[in-house]
């Protein structure tokens, strides 16, 4: 169960830095826009 509960704590990081990429995009996108 260890391994489960590490696989899914490093998933949960993963889509974390996802989220915080896309919504850096999203503000360099804005930016540029004006």
């Amino acid at each position: 169960m260890e391994i489960i509960r590490e696989d899914m704590a490093y998933f949960m990081l993963s889509v974390d830095l996802a989220i915080i990429a896309v919504l850096a995009m999203r503000l360099v996108r804005h930016w540029r826009g004006r």
